[in-house]
């Protein structure tokens, strides 16, 4: 099978997962993609790896999963990937550590309840902006470039809080 078909039936069944209010079966999806429940099974097993959060209940005697939460891990354009090392507060860091942001991810834990989050991605602003979003409870440690990026952004935002 193409990986194209096997991409395109994927975001189908997140799309489908995401519409259901209940979930559905392997059965249901197999049914409505006209593959075998073991095709399902795979699809099903990659999407969770790829940080999906598919939920499974067990009702009427029958397995059904609905999406979790149907934000996607991190997932950046392709470009030149870059190592990137951002440390999260104590209080950040237990739901950072909840989910898997990038397939390439590792979490150290420090001694003070802080973490540090590596991870090896491109898109570079899409990576800025996600920093960005935690606030004060994360720091850029790696690259370089990054850092200073984030510094000029916030000092930037500190000139407009400073006018008004």
């Amino acid at each position: 099978m193409s990986d194209n078909k096997q991409i395109v039936r994927q975001l189908d069944i997140l799309r489908e997962l995401a519409a259901q209010t209940y979930g559905a079966t392997f059965r249901e999806l197999a049914d409505l993609y006209e593959v075998s429940t073991r095709t399902i099974q795979r699809d099903l097993n990659d999407l969770k790896e790829a940080g999906f959060w598919i939920d499974e209940e067990m009702r009427d005697g029958k397995k059904y999963f609905k999406l979790e939460n149907n934000l996607p891990p991190l997932n950046f354009p392709i470009e030149d990937p870059m190592d990137v090392k951002v440390r999260f507060s104590a209080w950040q860091a237990r739901f950072i550590k909840q989910r898997i942001w990038h397939p390439s991810q590792e979490i150290e834990e420090l001694d003070n309840g802080e973490i540090i989050l590596s991870f090896q991605a491109s898109g570079f602003y899409d990576i800025k902006s996600w920093i960005l979003s935690h606030g004060a409870d994360a720091e850029v440690l790696e690259p370089a470039d990054l850092r200073e990026e984030i510094i000029k952004e916030l000092e930037k935002k500190m000139d407009f809080y400073k006018k008004t």
